[in-house]
């Protein structure tokens, strides 16, 4: 069953990978969102940001730009 306060996370090994998700952070859990500089990253590609649970931290990666501020966007909605 799919909850809408639930982020379900996977690691994909390829873009093909349909495993199923490792794990999930309940909206409400959630103390912070940020978005980090990749600028300064020497080994990521792509758009990441991390969750931080006050338990745990969570560091979230999209492909693109837009796509990572609809999720920080929704997920702050949600929180």
């Amino acid at each position: 069953m799919i909850e809408f306060d639930v982020i379900y996370f996977y690691i994909m090994e390829a873009q093909d990978d349909s495993s199923g998700h490792l794990g999930e952070i309940r909206t409400s859990e959630i103390l912070n969102v940020t978005i980090k500089d990749m600028s300064k990253s020497k080994t990521e590609e792509g758009h990441a940001f991390i969750v931080d649970t006050g338990k745990k931290m969570f560091h979230l990666n999209a492909a693109h730009r837009f796509d990572m501020e609809r999720w920080v966007e929704a997920i702050e909605l949600s929180m």
